[in-house]
């Protein structure tokens, strides 16, 4: 089955929102401990800044990139290749985010990728966790709030004459 233009278009925008959520949240990260570091070691800011947050950044890219590639992958070997039955946050994807982003990154800061990938795979579970334990309460809150909406429309057609 061939996807429509706008479908492959669609499912990019959603590929590249979802690594600039991540890479973003990285840069600020890495923003605020290279401030944190300057100001601790009473140099000037603007360098050290400028450093952890491309570091950041960098590392968030090699990881996430290789995250979203491992789960088209796990999904395609699944036979879920269907937009509708894709989940996203596999905790298989994130591990092999980590590993193979961990070994990039680890390869090109320190010339040790098996030391990166044992860094950064914790950490891409860690992320893994976050996100499921995020979805289950926007799934819980939606709930909520169509319970919510649903009794005051209930309310609200008993006090009319």
């Amino acid at each position: 089955m061939e996807k429509s233009a706008y479908e492959t278009i669609k499912f990019f925008d959603e590929l590249t929102d979802y690594l600039f959520d991540r890479i973003s949240l990285a840069a600020v990260s890495g923003a605020a401990i290279g401030i944190s570091s300057a100001t601790l070691k009473g140099i000037p800011v603007f360098r050290p800044t400028i450093q952890a947050t491309a570091s950041s950044a960098l590392a968030a890219t090699a990881c996430f990139g290789a995250e979203r590639a491992a789960n088209a992958l796990v999904h395609f070997y699944d036979g879920n290749v269907e937009g509708s039955e894709r989940k996203s946050g596999d905790y298989r994807s994130h591990l092999a985010g980590g590993i193979i982003g961990g070994s990039i990154v680890g390869f090109l800061y320190i010339h040790r990728p098996i030391t990166g990938a044992l860094f950064f795979s914790p950490i891409m579970l860690g992320v893994n966790l976050i996100e499921r334990k995020m979805v289950d309460y926007k799934g819980k809150r939606i709930e909520l709030l169509k319970t919510l909406e649903n009794d005051r429309s209930f309310e609200r057609r008993d006090k009319s004459p």
